[in-house]
């Protein structure tokens, strides 16, 4: 397999596959490569390879022709061409080492598929969590987020192609999460195995602004009506309130049913799926999940629902001390803030060892 990365842009190209990848073979992939590139009036000012004794001298030619400068890596540092080693391990692992390959076509097309699911599909941070080539299709506006403005298909299907484009969001996925963090609601479920061998499931709810933490239910069977009833129960706790969140944040998991979020549009909540295996487009989720592991599973034996229902309870209602003041920060002001000037305060509950008095 031969391919070659776009560093600015993270794109993949696969240039083919091969039992016998002799010198004349990798030239003509190089060449095909630039009649790729020429067609985007893209241009290759510097390419990173290693010292492999298939990469010969026609393929060096091919880009010294369009005054390309080929730069060699030191002798055994893959760390020299980071991205391209990196990318290799991440196909290995998310997709060869769990397909038996039958053959070359079958390799291809293989490759073909992922390639093809990495460049628009996949997020990077060094693009702002954005795919290389996000695919362009119609998106909700504002105009249509607001309680009982949603757009059905026959909408959808009527507006013209110039509108469609006109209707997408252009700002990054991260950026749009920044934004309108007071509005979201970031929904995950989290596994906690039991001393009796039993996997629970513990469904949870974070609003993203305020880290405002909502158990809705542990259950050993998380089923689509189960997860639809603790939604509605959600709704009922919130009230009033179910106004200040337009966002909805979840992943692809397959628990999360249609019901689920047709009883989230009736609140005029816009659902929101996270990427193909993006675990930071759910930031908050991921990491309140691992700092509940560290600093209470972990170190406890869980021995059922109930029991573990009662300790995430408590966990998620006790008052967490602030962060440490920056420097140059007034300690009456970061005081103040955290509520215990004048007055002592210890968090209340099994897990506070640690005091912070006033």
């Amino acid at each position: 397999m031969l391919c070659f990365i776009e560093l600015g842009t993270r794109r993949v190209h696969l240039a083919g596959v091969t039992a016998h990848p002799d010198g004349a073979w990798v030239a003509q992939q190089a060449r095909n490569l630039r009649l790729v590139l020429g067609e985007r009036g893209r241009r290759v000012r510097f390419l990173v390879r290693d010292r492999d004794a298939k990469l010969p001298r026609a393929f060096d030619d091919v880009y010294h022709s369009d005054d390309a400068e080929v730069l060699i890596t030191p002798v055994q540092a893959p760390n020299a061409n980071a991205h391209a080693e990196r990318w290799i391990r991440t196909v290995r692992a998310e997709c060869l080492d769990w397909l038996p390959i039958t053959g070359r076509g079958h390799h291809e097309q293989v490759l073909h598929s992922y390639i093809e699911h990495d460049n628009r599909h996949r997020p990077h941070q060094a693009l702002q969590l954005e795919p290389p080539d996000p695919p362009v299709g119609p998106t909700v506006t504002s105009e249509h987020r607001h309680r009982g403005h949603r757009r059905d298909r026959s909408t959808a299907c009527s507006t013209s192609t110039t509108d469609k484009l006109h209707e997408r969001v252009t700002a990054p996925y991260g950026q749009f999460l920044r934004a309108q963090a007071r509005g979201v609601l970031a929904v995950d479920f989290f596994t906690v195995d039991t001393v009796f061998l039993q996997r629970l499931d513990f469904l949870f709810v974070l609003e993203v602004a305020s880290r405002r933490v909502h158990v809705l239910g542990v259950t050993g069977q998380p089923t689509g009506d189960w997860v639809t009833q603790q939604a509605r129960n959600l709704f009922m706790e919130l009230e009033d309130c179910v106004g200040r969140f337009p966002f909805l944040l979840r992943d692809r998991d397959a628990k999360f049913t249609a019901a689920f979020d047709a009883v989230v549009a009736v609140e005029g909540i816009t659902v929101l799926r996270t990427p193909v295996r993006a675990l930071r487009a759910n930031a908050s989720a991921e990491r309140w999940m691992g700092t509940v592991r560290r600093e209470v599973l972990d170190r406890m034996l869980i021995l059922g629902c109930r029991q573990l229902r009662s300790v995430l309870a408590d966990y998620a209602d006790q008052k967490r001390p602030p962060p440490a003041p920056r420097v140059g920060a007034s300690i009456a002001t970061w005081a103040r803030r955290a509520g215990c000037l004048g007055a002592g305060w210890a968090g209340r509950g099994p897990y506070d060892e640690i005091g912070w008095v006033g």
